[in-house]
């Protein structure tokens, strides 16, 4: 069968796709993928197909970074606003017409949970397609309770539920009133009435949705919109990776202890840099710095730091005891899958969520918001890191998400979806 992937947003939102277009493609299955430009060459060795959708950027990371500040300094409601509108809403015609054209001869579709514009094309076009969620909070469950937030029961998770639709209510119709100005969705075909209104954290589809998180690390909730299938993360293995000469070299003679990975955040780069140093240094921690989107660096680092740039998550943090991240989903669950102890340092979004729940787990410290990262924070987080009991809670927690089977499971997921779609009658198994 023909697939088209859609996703958009941080390195976070992409690389999950690309390991499942992976899977997809080994089952046997033609896939295409669209996203940003700049994302074609993290699907270049998938074996799937690409078009770039939306503005065309040049200067993505530059980009990263500037919307990245801006988050910082947003309230909640704003953040998604703004994500929203640099993702989708700033030629949204253009941007159908792209996915129209990408969705052609397709059986099925996956979306992002909040790519709003390729799910309404594919509604409008009848083509089944899947909503895929990395993150517990978001996906539409009034019953379930948010992520950052105690469970409060049946009746105060649904008031809580409540409370957010009406403080997101303003996003939500901005993204509504952006895709008015295309065609209406088809009526569904099945006796089930069918919800096609924006949800601002993420919209569940009628056909599948694809909740890929961690059952070991993500609150889960009996129930999840229906149909829905929990796959586990959609981590990449990094196969036979081979780490520079540089990168072994350091691994061997200083066996550092932390990794610290900020992804695609940015911003603040001089000043994060000598925030880790400086707690680093006084927790007397050796460690491995990428650069990331920020572009932390170093002209003179200590002999116990090296920075470096992209190494796949699943080979660098299983050298190391402990991982200082941002608390993204994916880097969130590489690190957790790696038996790695984390410190949490959110900067916006799901993040602090993640950071909480790692918490509460006993596999990291309490996380230290970045408007709040200090040396003397940092440092007390990664001395509290090196206690045993968090580690050994570290690693039974991964010893249960290697288990997970991850895209294998969605690519199932989706086969039944395309076999029992009428519109799909010859999609199969090649």
């Amino acid at each position: 069968m023909r697939i088209l992937l859609a996703t958009h947003g941080s390195l976070g939102d992409i690389k999950p796709f690309a390991s499942l277009a992976r899977a997809l493609v080994a089952a046997g299955h033609e896939v295409h993928a669209i996203s940003s430009n700049v994302y074609e060459s993290i699907f270049k060795d998938t074996g799937a197909s690409f078009s770039a959708v939306g503005p065309r950027a040049s200067h993505q990371p530059h980009e990263a970074r500037s919307l990245s500040r801006k988050l910082r300094r947003a309230s909640p409601r704003r953040q998604i606003e703004l994500v929203i509108a640099h993702l989708q809403l700033r030629d949204v015609g253009t941007l159908a017409d792209q996915v129209r054209q990408a969705a052609t001869g397709c059986d099925v579709g996956v979306c992002h949970a909040a790519a709003f514009v390729a799910q309404r094309v594919l509604a409008v076009a009848g083509i089944p397609w899947a909503s895929t969620f990395f993150y517990p909070g978001a996906v539409p469950a009034p019953h379930q309770p948010r992520l950052e937030l105690p469970n409060l029961g049946w009746f105060g998770n649904r008031l809580v539920a409540a409370a957010i639709g009406c403080y997101l209510r303003p996003v939500r119709r901005r993204v509504e009133h952006a895709l008015d100005q295309l065609e209406p969705p088809v009526q569904a075909t099945s006796h089930r009435r069918v919800d096609h209104s924006v949800r601002p954290l993420g919209s569940a589809s009628p056909t599948l949705n694809l909740l890929a998180f961690s059952r070991y690390l993500g609150p889960m909730s009996h129930r999840w919109p229906t149909p829905a299938e929990i796959t586990g993360p959609w981590l990449d293995p990094h196969r036979a990776y081979q780490p520079d000469p540089t990168l072994q070299t350091f691994l061997e003679s200083q066996r550092p202890q932390v990794a610290v990975s900020f992804g695609s955040m940015g911003g603040q780069a001089e000043e994060t840099v000598g925030l880790l140093l400086a707690g680093l240094a006084r927790a007397g921690l050796r460690a491995v710095i990428q650069r990331g989107w920020a572009g932390l660096a170093h002209e003179e680092p200590p002999e116990d730091i090296l920075f470096t740039d992209y190494v796949p998550h699943s080979y660098l943090f299983g050298q190391v005891p402990i991982v200082v991240h941002h608390g993204g989903a994916g880097t969130t669950a590489a690190a957790s899958q790696a038996g790695a102890v984390s410190v949490v340092v959110p900067h916006a979004g799901d993040q602090g969520g993640w950071g909480r729940r790692l918490h509460a787990l006993g596999t990291a410290p309490r996380p230290i918001p970045r408007q709040r990262l200090t040396a003397e924070a940092l440092a007390a987080a990664l001395t509290a890191a090196k206690a045993e009991p968090m580690a050994q809670r570290a690693r039974e927690i991964a010893r249960k998400m290697v288990a997970e089977p991850g895209p294998s499971a969605a690519v199932l997921a989706l086969e039944r979806v395309a076999h029992e779609s009428p519109r799909s009658p010859r999609a199969r198994r090649s």
